[in-house]
């Protein structure tokens, strides 16, 4: 990793770290043990963040398990945890009612539609407002008249 990355990792990363040094922790031989879970999106970057965290504050370790937003947010809200990861986000009402809860985002990432085109013309593009349609839940077919167009 070059000195740029570095820095630039350190500026991604240093408003989640430093609220992690303010969260419920527990104690163990080894010192401070910080534990998460959640998004299975966001794991890739709190592996990364388990490795170096430790390296630059020794006698703390970060514990994150990948087990999917809900769970993740469920553990959270029950006190079980000291963060959760959640890639939806958690209503205000539920943080409220989790004393002093906060949440902020750590990271973004791209949603890729894929469908299979069999009998479909090859230059078909879904317009926006069909696949925000689709996000949302409601029914679209192969021949709603936004994509016949």
């Amino acid at each position: 990793m070059t000195t740029a990355q570095k820095a630039v990792w350190l500026l991604m990363c240093a408003p989640f770290l430093g609220v992690l040094a303010g969260c419920d922790k527990s104690s163990s031989d080894a010192g401070i043990s910080i534990t998460g879970a959640g998004s299975t999106f966001a794991a890739p970057l709190f592996d990364q963040w388990e490795e170096e965290y430790p390296r630059r504050n020794p006698g703390v370790k970060i514990i994150y398990d990948p087990v999917g937003s809900g769970d993740g947010e469920s553990r959270f809200l029950a006190g079980k945890l000291a963060f959760g990861a959640t890639d939806a986000g958690v209503p205000p009402e539920k943080l409220q009612e989790n004393q002093g809860a906060i949440q902020f985002p750590i990271t973004a990432g791209i949603i890729v539609l894929a469908y299979h085109a069999d009998g479909l013309p090859p230059a078909l593009k879904l317009p926006r407002e069909v696949y925000v349609d689709v996000f949302l839940g409601k029914d679209v077919q192969w021949n709603d008249a936004r994509l016949v167009r």
